[in-house]
């Protein structure tokens, strides 16, 4: 039976794994994700070297302060809509993260340890001052540089040859992407599922590449140059150009979030297309995938959490119906578009 982990009990289990030291500690839930139970251990005392260690030097604590983060599934997520997935996925979780850290070195945290039949598995904690770019930009804190190393980063996982047939199966992705996104608009918006379909069977019957699945501005984590991806449990061989569609609906949703930022908002989204790099089409066949990923932030099972106003959410469906049915071919068409609503939503 799985021991079930929270902040009473972790600081024990995870000395008990050789993951932490003798000396005492303390620990917290960290909030932010859906999928997890994510709990950060702390031990503010203790001295440097030994088994699983990530130290870093503190701004806070005179002395190094060795911090890991613990991880482990729950069958249910954390939506007000009913949402299961199985809890073996924090399997693929750990094994692309080992998979992507010698791959793309400096912006994947190390795995410190591993406990299968508990569901659960350490990794290195961020550097302090770490944020994440969702909060910064939701902050108003644009930095061009900043894009163009997230979109770098996109382009480089999508280059990836990767000899990992056992990220073949596409079940989680299913449960956690197909199911909550695309069917659930099919449901919602029943006259683009022969829009929808096709898209669909691409992601399940031809992968042509690696699919982080999780893309957004909500996992990648900033500090100065340091730019960490996490969140690695939805990856699969699959269909690429849905990551495109994913990542870069999050950045039109936070510029229609305050249409008088559009300049700056729309700067960032550029920037990062440009530094994306040619991936043959995939950029083109993203855009129908961005079309059902605005809707699903709206009508999906997993809304964005900063959009209150019916008149932006509204705004937000017209784009991405208008994207599903007049098929634009290039992204300066979209960001018109964009451009459009928002100015509309200021009057």
């Amino acid at each position: 039976m799985m021991v079930e982990l929270n902040a009473d009990n972790v600081v024990d289990y995870a000395r008990s794994r050789g993951w932490i030291g003798p000396s005492s500690a303390r620990a917290e839930w960290l909030s932010g994700g859906v999928s997890n139970c994510v709990l950060r251990v702390e031990q503010p005392d203790c001295d440097s070297g030994g088994r699983g260690e990530a130290l870093l030097t503190s701004t806070v604590h005179p002395r190094p302060v060795r911090r890991i983060i613990v991880k482990q599934s729950r069958p249910q997520l954390r939506t007000k809509q009913a949402w299961f997935s199985d809890i073996s996925r924090i399997h693929r979780e750990e094994d692309v993260q080992r998979l992507l850290v010698d791959q793309l070195p400096g912006a994947i945290p190390r795995v410190i340890g591993s406990d299968r039949d508990n569901y659960a598995y350490a990794m290195e904690h961020a550097p302090d001052g770490v944020r994440t770019w969702k909060e910064m930009l939701l902050d108003g804190e644009i930095n061009l540089e900043t894009a163009r190393t997230v979109g770098r980063l996109l382009g480089r996982l999508h280059k990836l040859n990767l000899d990992a047939p056992h990220l073949a199966d596409s079940e989680v992705f299913r449960q956690l992407r197909i199911e909550p996104f695309y069917h659930r608009i099919s449901e919602v918006h029943s006259d683009l599922t022969p829009v929808i379909r096709p898209l669909v069977n691409a992601m399940i019957y031809l992968p042509c590449g690696l699919c982080h699945g999780d893309f957004s501005p909500k996992n990648l984590l900033i500090a100065g140059d340091l730019v960490w991806l996490v969140d690695h449990e939805t990856a699969y061989i699959g269909e690429p150009a849905m990551d495109v569609g994913f990542f870069f609906s999050h950045l039109l949703l936070k510029t229609i979030r305050r249409p008088g930022w559009r300049a700056a908002m729309l700067g960032v989204t550029r920037a990062a297309l440009g530094a994306y790099g040619a991936q043959g089409d995939v950029l083109e066949r993203g855009l129908a995938h961005l079309g059902v990923c605005l809707l699903a932030r709206i009508d999906g099972t997993s809304p964005v959490d900063y959009l209150p106003s019916e008149r932006h959410r509204d705004a937000v469906r017209r784009l991405g119906r208008t994207i599903l049915l007049e098929k634009p071919s290039d992204w300066e068409t979209v960001l018109g578009w964009v451009e459009r609503t928002t100015v509309e939503l200021e009057e």
